[in-house]
């Protein structure tokens, strides 16, 4: 049996999440079973982007780096010479507190590319080598929807099942939501018209949370899509027809929409209406906008009065319309910050 019997890293809170710019605290536990002499014990703060992708022969890959801060918990660093610390038998406890900084944006995890965080704990021998532990963590970002307008919006189109010159009628459907900001936890209520002109069966029609994200390498452009969540109805007779009338479709644990701090990385989100004709057929899909935060619409606030001034207060607004909205609040507030991610983690060296 070695001297060391355990060397733990722990977070004050055992989830390891944290929002930006708060204090992560925790301990470094050293238990002993006789004495051991190092030079100092410390601990690393680290946290980077990284996408990777392949792409006509070529690889792209971008880096940025968020944080890289290391506490001295006992001894020197090092860098600062030579020193002897001598750690007694038995259970050592050395806490610590690091500030987040409030501008990193949140972790990130998909397809070729993330955002990580981690912390590392290392005793530094002189003349052998280093024991160390690390264990990862999540950033949880910012982004107030109370700063965002929230909208309306709808959508129709139609298709045909087979050539424009054949006597069966079109499918064609409606879709519209009541609001385009969201929060994980929240439920999204759809409304949907659906009528199957055509003498072929709709095998059923579904609505899925799509997450876009989009990797920027020098200009050079990698796009991914991700179903986060879905939501079900039946099938549709020939020349019947099917109506959603406010069924819900919860948002799930997830990044805030953007990636604020990040050059490499966006996220968007989209809420899609999708229809499955059965036999050879694409779906006819009707995808709309929604924007995801974490500081929900305030309860007493009234809907922001750009969309009505704009658009009308009762009326709908198309997909376009409600980009160009939300662009234009960007513009007026461009003095103000606040957004960013999150999303789980796993190793990095």
């Amino acid at each position: 049996m070695g001297k060391i019997k355990v060397f733990e890293l722990n977070f004050d809170n055992p989830e390891g999440v944290y929002t930006t710019g708060c204090v992560i605290r925790g301990n470094v536990v050293l238990e002993l079973n006789e004495p051991m002499t190092c030079r100092g014990i410390t601990l690393r703060f680290k946290g980077k982007c990284k996408v990777r992708w392949s792409e006509d022969k070529r690889y792209y890959v971008g880096t940025e780096r968020y944080i890289d801060d290391t506490i001295i918990l006992a001894g020197i660093l090092p860098s600062q010479g030579f020193s002897e610390l001598e750690i007694p038998t038995g259970i050592n406890t050395f806490p610590f507190e690091y500030q987040l900084y409030p501008g990193v944006p949140a972790s990130f995890l998909g397809c070729a590319g993330f955002v990580k965080y981690w912390a590392k704990c290392s005793i530094d021998f002189p003349i052998r080598v280093n024991k160390t532990v690390k264990k990862p963590f999540q950033v949880i970002g910012y982004l107030d929807l109370n700063r965002i307008p929230s909208v309306r919006v709808q959508d129709t189109k139609e298709k045909h099942l087979c050539c424009c010159c054949c006597a069966t009628g079109p499918i064609k459907a409606t879709f519209n939501i009541e609001k385009n900001t969201f929060v994980p936890g929240e439920a999204i209520k759809l409304f949907a018209e659906i009528h199957n002109g055509s003498w072929r069966r709709i095998s059923k029609s579904y609505v899925s949370i799509k997450m876009l994200y989009t990797y920027n390498v020098k200009g050079n452009i990698r796009e991914f899509c991700k179903e986060i969540a879905k939501v079900t109805r039946p099938g549709i007779a020939p020349h019947g027809s099917d109506v959603w009338s406010g069924e819900e479709l919860v948002v799930p644990p997830t990044p805030p929409s953007f990636l604020p701090g990040c050059s490499i990385i966006d996220v968007k989100y989209t809420v899609q209406l999708s229809v499955d004709p059965s036999g050879p057929s694409l779906d006819l899909n009707i995808p709309l906008d929604i924007i995801i935060g974490t500081i929900p619409k305030a309860t007493t606030l009234q809907p922001v009065g750009l969309a009505s001034l704009l658009f009308g207060d009762s009326a709908f607004i198309t997909p376009q319309q409600a980009l160009d909205l939300v662009i234009l609040s960007a513009l007026l507030k461009s003095g103000d910050t606040g957004t960013s991610n999150f999303v789980a983690d796993s190793s990095t060296s």
